[in-house]
């Protein structure tokens, strides 16, 4: 929300119809301030990806942990309850990393996607890529949208 608050006050957001896309002009104030501020929500933008798959690997790691200590405690006395819980840890585990993949690279992808894919489009093969590539971007977008909650909802048992 501070970095909607902030492009509202540093931007101004303009959508261009004839080539489907919203151009952002970040020198309403100074041109220094625009640069600066364009250069931190850039970062904000690949900054949360990798603090997810950080928060992933944390969690991995705890999970771990978890079930070594487990596997110590049943070494020393025989015990089936342990070893289920340990078989559903184990489950639980590759869960939580298919999960992370599957997040962190949808996410990575459309930082890529949305910064890249149109430069590289138009420099590929011209002006006349400019409206597939960015109906392909929105639609990718809303994909991403619909598709994070669902993997949470498939993934979290």
């Amino acid at each position: 929300m501070i970095i909607s608050l902030v492009e509202f006050y540093y931007c101004i957001k303009t959508f261009n119809a004839s080539n489907l896309q919203w151009t952002l002009n970040c020198i309403k104030r100074t041109p220094e301030s625009g640069a600066v501020f364009m250069k931190i929500r850039y970062a904000w933008t690949l900054a949360l990806p990798i603090a997810m798959f950080a928060i992933y690997v944390l969690i991995f790691c705890n999970i771990r942990s978890k079930r070594k200590n487990t596997s110590n405690l049943c070494a020393e006395s025989e015990c089936l309850k342990d070893v289920k819980q340990k078989v559903r840890n184990g489950k639980y585990e590759l869960s939580m990393l298919i999960q992370a993949a599957v997040v962190c690279g949808i996410m990575g992808t459309e930082i890529i996607c949305f910064y890249f894919l149109l430069k590289f489009a138009v420099k590929l093969t011209g002006k006349k890529a400019e409206i597939p590539t960015n109906i392909f971007i929105n639609c990718y977008v809303i994909f991403n949208n619909f598709i994070l909650p669902t993997v949470n909802l498939i993934f979290v048992t």
